[in-house]
């Protein structure tokens, strides 16, 4: 029998391992790449995606090599400033940040990015998303903002700063389908565009989320959202938005209760085209019933690739346990002992064709088709957890809270 164990380096409220444990080790410090191992790993993906073989103007083009090297100025620089203690625990920040904020850069097409302002701006919001939206208190967003223009200004000079000093938002849900004219092509398209630009007015962002609720009550059968959306509803909506549409993307919404962390998800869910999934608390409801929810949404998001939404609050804790099988969705995506091996065979037969047509090179082995399935599952599934501002900081629950930034 052979272990392999990880940990990450003590400090920062992490406590180190005893040495006897140590001993029974080989212990491998996996140290973190160099500055210019950095850049050319995300400069290879930057200036990869914004060339001029996909449209790209040449203003834009040579202004991203400029991009890479400010962005890992700015991540280093809150890595050193923003440490974590025990009121903010979940201040982690590691080199999955640096990709999701280049995932994010990513989205834009060449008639949005089309000249350098658009660029900062869209690179401002990716990097607030990310970073700073962990923050808890003003202090935090101050230092955020006031080190992202002082960067700007020593790299790049005092013209581009005016750029990032206003608050900027993307959002992919602003424009209509195309309208049926009749003399469309048989393969035409009309789904609705998603396109990720900037919004242009909070006027329009209001216009277009209340078209969406009305939307919403006319649809969904049994629910009702009457909201007003305020400067600070919509920011949030957004940025719930923006989660629920990334692979993988888990929230943790921290709020006093009535405070809309349930309606903006359902939103915002309704918006990207989920289904979203509560469990139904009864007195009666214990670890065996929370299993079986899980199946649904596990047979729905992995085996019929369901986008869905699971809304878990802090009154849905009725047994610690529950917090144990979410920890390993969010970390794993695998829960042990989920499905009993004739239903999971049951699922694997129904995935074989699936598999076969996205991915054709791999075999349709026993274990490649369980691999398969527990990506897609973890793919459509975004667990959004609604917590009060007193909950969240209970030790189970910050276990989990950790699990959504690593």
């Amino acid at each position: 029998m052979f272990f392999l164990a990880a940990m990450i380096q003590p400090g920062g409220g992490r406590n180190d391992i005893p040495q006897r444990l140590k001993r029974h080790f080989c212990i491998f410090n996996c140290c973190l790449p160099s500055n210019d191992s950095m850049d050319k790993i995300f400069a290879t993906i930057g200036c990869g995606y914004y060339c001029k073989e996909r449209g790209f103007t040449d203003e834009v083009v040579s202004f991203m090599k400029k991009i890479v090297p400010l962005t890992r100025k700015m991540w280093q620089n809150t890595k050193v400033k923003m440490l974590p203690t025990p009121a903010k625990f979940h201040y982690i920040f590691n080199l999955r940040d640096l990709s999701r904020i280049w995932e994010g850069m990513l989205k834009c097409i060449p008639e949005v990015a089309c000249d350098v302002p658009t660029i900062l701006k869209l690179w401002k919001h990716e990097s607030t998303r990310v970073i700073a939206d962990r923050f808890t208190n003003p202090e935090d967003h101050t230092w955020f903002n006031r080190m992202l223009k002082d960067l700007v200004e020593e790299d790049l000079g005092n013209a581009y700063a005016s750029h990032v000093e206003e608050d900027n938002y993307f959002v992919s849900f602003l424009r209509d389908a195309p309208d049926a004219v009749g003399d469309e092509p048989d393969d035409a398209d009309f789904d609705v565009p998603c396109i990720y630009e900037p919004i242009e007015t909070f006027d329009q962002l209001e216009a277009r989320l209340i078209y969406f609720m009305e939307q919403y009550n006319e649809s969904v059968r049994g629910a009702f959202l009457d909201m007003v959306f305020f400067r600070d509803a919509m920011t949030h909506l957004v940025k719930i938005s923006r989660i629920l549409q990334t692979p993988r993307g888990n929230a943790l919404l921290v709020g006093v209760g009535g405070s809309g962390k349930q309606s903006l998800t359902k939103l915002a869910s309704f918006i990207a085209g989920y289904k979203t999934f509560q469990i139904t608390l009864t007195r009666s409801y214990n670890t065996s019933n929370l299993m079986d929810d899980l199946k649904i949404l596990y047979r729905a998001t992995g085996m019929n690739g369901t986008p869905m939404s699971f809304i878990f609050t802090d009154n849905d804790i009725k047994d610690e346990a529950f917090l144990e099988y979410l920890n390993n969705i969010l970390s794993s995506g695998e829960v042990s002992n989920l499905f009993a091996r004739d239903e999971m065979d049951e699922i694997l037969q129904e995935l074989i064709p699936i598999m076969k047509k996205e991915m054709p090179r791999h075999p349709p082995t026993p274990e490649n088709l369980y691999d398969y399935f527990l990506s897609r599952a973890r793919n459509n599934l975004h667990i959004v957890l609604c917590f009060s501002p007193v909950s969240v900081f209970d030790p189970p629950l910050c276990l989990v809270s950790l699990s959504l930034s690593l």
